[in-house]
Protein backbone atom coordinates (compact mmCIF):
# COMPACT_ATOMS: atom_id res chain seq x y z
CA UNK A 1 0.00 0.00 0.00
CA UNK A 2 3.08 2.41 0.60
CA UNK A 3 4.15 1.67 -2.48
CA UNK A 4 0.80 1.98 -4.36
CA UNK A 5 0.67 5.77 -3.23
CA UNK A 6 3.92 6.81 -3.29
CA UNK A 7 3.44 5.74 -6.90
CA UNK A 8 0.23 7.42 -7.84
CA UNK A 9 2.37 11.09 -7.86
CA UNK A 10 4.36 9.60 -10.54
CA UNK A 11 3.97 9.09 -14.22
CA UNK A 12 2.33 6.58 -15.57
CA UNK A 13 5.03 4.76 -16.68
CA UNK A 14 7.52 5.32 -13.91
CA UNK A 15 4.53 4.44 -11.08
CA UNK A 16 4.23 1.07 -12.97
CA UNK A 17 7.90 0.35 -13.29
CA UNK A 18 7.96 1.00 -9.61
CA UNK A 19 5.39 -1.06 -8.35
CA UNK A 20 6.64 -3.70 -10.86
CA UNK A 21 9.90 -3.32 -9.50
CA UNK A 22 9.05 -3.15 -6.12
CA UNK A 23 6.86 -6.70 -5.76
CA UNK A 24 9.03 -8.42 -8.72
CA UNK A 25 5.84 -10.22 -10.31
CA UNK A 26 3.84 -9.83 -13.76
CA UNK A 27 0.62 -10.38 -11.98
CA UNK A 28 1.29 -7.52 -9.69
CA UNK A 29 2.21 -5.58 -12.61
CA UNK A 30 -1.39 -5.50 -14.13
CA UNK A 31 -2.47 -5.37 -11.04
CA UNK A 32 -1.02 -1.65 -10.38
CA UNK A 33 -1.61 -0.93 -14.10
CA UNK A 34 -4.72 -1.33 -13.61
CA UNK A 35 -5.45 0.86 -10.59
CA UNK A 36 -3.37 3.41 -11.97
CA UNK A 37 -5.13 3.69 -15.42
CA UNK A 38 -8.78 3.18 -14.11
CA UNK A 39 -8.94 5.97 -12.34
CA UNK A 40 -7.06 8.31 -15.07
CA UNK A 41 -9.72 7.15 -17.70
CA UNK A 42 -12.31 7.70 -15.32
CA UNK A 43 -11.21 11.43 -14.84
CA UNK A 44 -11.21 11.64 -18.48
CA UNK A 45 -14.19 10.49 -19.04
CA UNK A 46 -16.10 12.30 -16.65
CA UNK A 47 -14.61 15.75 -18.24
CA UNK A 48 -15.35 14.33 -21.77
CA UNK A 49 -18.80 14.43 -20.32
CA UNK A 50 -18.74 17.46 -19.17
CA UNK A 51 -17.31 19.41 -22.00
CA UNK A 52 -20.06 17.70 -23.74
CA UNK A 53 -22.98 18.73 -21.71
CA UNK A 54 -21.68 22.47 -21.56
CA UNK A 55 -21.80 21.80 -25.72
CA UNK A 56 -25.33 21.73 -25.87
CA UNK A 57 -24.10 17.58 -27.18
CA UNK A 58 -27.18 15.85 -24.85
CA UNK A 59 -27.93 11.94 -26.54
CA UNK A 60 -31.22 13.45 -28.37
CA UNK A 61 -28.49 16.65 -29.93
CA UNK A 62 -26.23 13.71 -31.20
CA UNK A 63 -29.01 11.52 -32.36
CA UNK A 64 -30.62 14.44 -34.18
CA UNK A 65 -27.70 14.90 -35.86
CA UNK A 66 -26.57 11.23 -36.78
CA UNK A 67 -30.35 11.25 -38.06
CA UNK A 68 -29.99 14.21 -40.04
CA UNK A 69 -26.93 13.16 -41.58
CA UNK A 70 -28.01 9.66 -42.18
CA UNK A 71 -30.89 10.31 -44.27
CA UNK A 72 -29.52 12.45 -46.50
CA UNK A 73 -26.41 10.07 -46.88
CA UNK A 74 -29.26 7.36 -47.70
CA UNK A 75 -30.30 9.31 -50.36
CA UNK A 76 -27.01 9.98 -52.16
CA UNK A 77 -26.37 6.41 -51.40
CA UNK A 78 -29.34 5.14 -53.06
CA UNK A 79 -29.00 7.16 -56.50
CA UNK A 80 -25.06 6.45 -56.68
CA UNK A 81 -24.52 3.42 -59.25
CA UNK A 82 -22.91 -0.15 -57.95
CA UNK A 83 -23.79 -3.02 -55.66
CA UNK A 84 -25.76 -2.68 -51.96
CA UNK A 85 -21.63 -3.01 -50.79
CA UNK A 86 -20.69 -0.06 -52.63
CA UNK A 87 -24.11 2.01 -51.17
CA UNK A 88 -23.57 0.98 -47.91
CA UNK A 89 -19.61 2.06 -47.87
CA UNK A 90 -20.63 5.42 -49.20
CA UNK A 91 -23.58 5.69 -46.27
CA UNK A 92 -21.52 4.74 -43.11
CA UNK A 93 -18.85 7.08 -44.98
CA UNK A 94 -20.82 9.99 -46.09
CA UNK A 95 -22.93 10.35 -42.28
CA UNK A 96 -19.27 10.00 -40.45
CA UNK A 97 -17.87 12.99 -42.51
CA UNK A 98 -20.58 15.04 -42.07
CA UNK A 99 -21.57 14.47 -38.45
CA UNK A 100 -18.00 13.95 -36.40
CA UNK A 101 -16.69 17.27 -37.74
CA UNK A 102 -19.61 18.97 -36.48
CA UNK A 103 -19.96 17.39 -33.19
CA UNK A 104 -15.82 17.00 -32.61
CA UNK A 105 -15.89 21.39 -33.57
CA UNK A 106 -18.57 21.88 -30.82
CA UNK A 107 -17.08 19.77 -28.02
CA UNK A 108 -13.57 21.48 -29.20
CA UNK A 109 -15.52 24.62 -28.86
CA UNK A 110 -16.91 23.65 -25.18
CA UNK A 111 -19.00 26.33 -23.47
CA UNK A 112 -18.02 28.53 -26.02
CA UNK A 113 -20.38 26.38 -28.47
CA UNK A 114 -24.03 27.54 -27.06
CA UNK A 115 -24.69 30.90 -26.74
CA UNK A 116 -25.07 32.07 -23.05
CA UNK A 117 -27.88 34.51 -23.69
CA UNK A 118 -29.88 32.60 -26.61
CA UNK A 119 -28.99 29.24 -25.32
CA UNK A 120 -28.55 28.25 -29.00
CA UNK A 121 -25.51 27.65 -30.85
CA UNK A 122 -23.34 30.46 -31.00
CA UNK A 123 -22.17 31.89 -34.52
CA UNK A 124 -19.13 30.18 -33.96
CA UNK A 125 -20.58 26.84 -33.60
CA UNK A 126 -22.85 27.39 -36.39
CA UNK A 127 -19.91 28.07 -38.76
CA UNK A 128 -18.61 24.79 -37.62
CA UNK A 129 -21.33 22.47 -37.82
CA UNK A 130 -21.50 23.98 -41.81
CA UNK A 131 -18.17 24.23 -43.02
CA UNK A 132 -16.96 21.44 -40.76
CA UNK A 133 -18.93 18.72 -42.56
CA UNK A 134 -18.31 20.32 -46.64
CA UNK A 135 -14.59 20.29 -46.08
CA UNK A 136 -14.24 16.49 -44.62
CA UNK A 137 -16.35 15.42 -47.43
CA UNK A 138 -14.42 17.13 -50.03
CA UNK A 139 -11.35 15.72 -48.74
CA UNK A 140 -12.90 12.50 -47.35
CA UNK A 141 -14.29 11.35 -50.38
CA UNK A 142 -11.22 11.61 -52.84
CA UNK A 143 -8.86 10.53 -49.50
CA UNK A 144 -10.95 7.35 -47.38
CA UNK A 145 -14.28 6.45 -49.54
CA UNK A 146 -13.13 5.96 -53.30
CA UNK A 147 -9.60 4.30 -52.02
CA UNK A 148 -12.44 2.02 -49.64
CA UNK A 149 -14.74 1.63 -52.81
CA UNK A 150 -11.59 0.50 -54.88
CA UNK A 151 -9.89 -1.96 -52.29
CA UNK A 152 -13.52 -3.37 -52.65
CA UNK A 153 -14.11 -3.46 -56.09
CA UNK A 154 -10.56 -5.39 -56.31
CA UNK A 155 -10.79 -7.79 -53.80
CA UNK A 156 -14.08 -8.68 -55.60
CA UNK A 157 -11.91 -9.69 -58.83
CA UNK A 158 -12.46 -6.01 -60.31
CA UNK A 159 -10.13 -3.23 -61.82
CA UNK A 160 -9.93 -1.58 -58.61
CA UNK A 161 -12.85 1.23 -59.56
CA UNK A 162 -15.30 3.39 -57.85
CA UNK A 163 -18.75 2.69 -59.22
CA UNK A 164 -18.48 6.17 -61.14
CA UNK A 165 -15.61 5.19 -62.52
CA UNK A 166 -16.15 2.07 -63.39
CA UNK A 167 -19.59 3.25 -65.27
CA UNK A 168 -17.66 5.79 -66.97
CA UNK A 169 -15.69 3.08 -68.14
CA UNK A 170 -18.28 0.89 -69.68
CA UNK A 171 -19.88 4.02 -71.28
CA UNK A 172 -16.93 4.55 -73.00
CA UNK A 173 -16.67 1.08 -74.12
CA UNK A 174 -20.28 1.15 -75.56
CA UNK A 175 -19.33 4.27 -77.32
CA UNK A 176 -16.15 3.01 -78.66
CA UNK A 177 -17.66 -0.53 -79.51
CA UNK A 178 -20.72 1.51 -81.59
CA UNK A 179 -17.79 3.66 -83.11
CA UNK A 180 -15.83 0.86 -84.03
CA UNK A 181 -18.73 -0.78 -86.69
CA UNK A 182 -18.55 2.20 -88.92
CA UNK A 183 -14.27 3.05 -88.27
CA UNK A 184 -12.46 -0.88 -87.36
CA UNK A 185 -9.73 0.37 -86.39
CA UNK A 186 -10.32 2.98 -84.09
CA UNK A 187 -8.87 3.07 -80.64
CA UNK A 188 -9.56 4.55 -77.22
CA UNK A 189 -7.51 6.46 -77.44
CA UNK A 190 -8.42 7.78 -80.77
CA UNK A 191 -11.81 8.29 -79.43
CA UNK A 192 -10.10 10.12 -76.08
CA UNK A 193 -8.20 12.35 -78.54
CA UNK A 194 -12.13 12.85 -80.36
CA UNK A 195 -14.24 13.84 -77.59
CA UNK A 196 -11.42 16.37 -76.35
CA UNK A 197 -10.91 18.55 -79.12
CA UNK A 198 -14.93 18.51 -80.35
CA UNK A 199 -16.93 18.64 -76.91
CA UNK A 200 -16.23 20.87 -73.83
CA UNK A 201 -17.79 17.70 -72.27
CA UNK A 202 -16.79 14.15 -72.91
CA UNK A 203 -20.23 12.86 -71.71
CA UNK A 204 -22.02 15.52 -74.75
Amino acid sequence: MVVGVGAAGLGLKAALGALMKAVGTKAAGKAAATSVIRPALQNVGRAAGQRMLQAGLTKGEIARSLGYDAAFSTLYGLTMPGDLADKGIQLGSDTMLSVLPGLGGRFALGKRAINPKTGRLSALATTGEILGPASAFTLGQPMITNPILRAKDSLGGGLGETPYERMDRQYYEQLLAQLQQKYPGMTMQDLMGCLLYTSPSPRD
